[in-house]
């Protein structure tokens, strides 16, 4: 039987019933495939038919270089860099963002993230200085907490552990 927690979640969230296949997670790199058996006085019986270790951690070691945020915005960044497998998050202090820019150095597996008003001048010369290779999404231009996660998409498909 699932805490109320979980259950209320599969329950009234997800609205799944009795019948319905589930995966359950273990939160230490297992998952569990099951059934649900019952769900009575919000509770939810799930019948567990099989256990699969899964290595959640993204085989590259991805580094999200990104110019810093106002409010709430950098809070999203770190929630989906997290979720999309970026193992290290370097803020980055720009002209034009909240703070300053004053030092840069190549990253090994690092995307830069520019701010939100842009890159001034000088910081436009900066980066490939220092080794980086300016990428583009065509004629979008993304915001700089969507330019993020764009990017450790893109990556994650081109050299990492997602797949079709």
């Amino acid at each position: 039987m699932l805490d109320r927690s979980s259950s209320d979640h599969i329950v009234k969230v997800l609205r799944l019933e009795k019948g319905a296949q589930i995966v359950l997670f273990d939160c230490q790199g297992g998952e569990y495939r099951g059934k649900i058996m019952a769900v009575s006085h919000g509770l939810a019986t799930i019948n567990i038919k099989t256990h699969h270790p899964v290595d959640p951690e993204s085989p590259l070691k991805l580094t999200l270089v990104q110019a810093l945020l106002r409010n709430e915005r950098m809070d999203l960044v770190i929630q989906k860099a997290v979720e999309l497998g970026v193992n290290r998050i370097v803020p980055l202090m720009t002209e034009r963002g909240v703070v300053r820019l004053t030092q840069l150095r190549k990253k090994s597996g690092a995307t830069l993230i520019g701010p939100e008003g842009g890159w001034d001048t000088a910081e436009q010369q900066l980066p490939e200085s220092c080794g980086y290779l300016p990428i583009g999404f065509g004629p979008r231009i993304l915001r700089s907490e969507t330019a993020g996660m764009a990017m450790v998409t893109a990556a994650q498909l081109l050299w990492g552990d997602v797949s079709n």
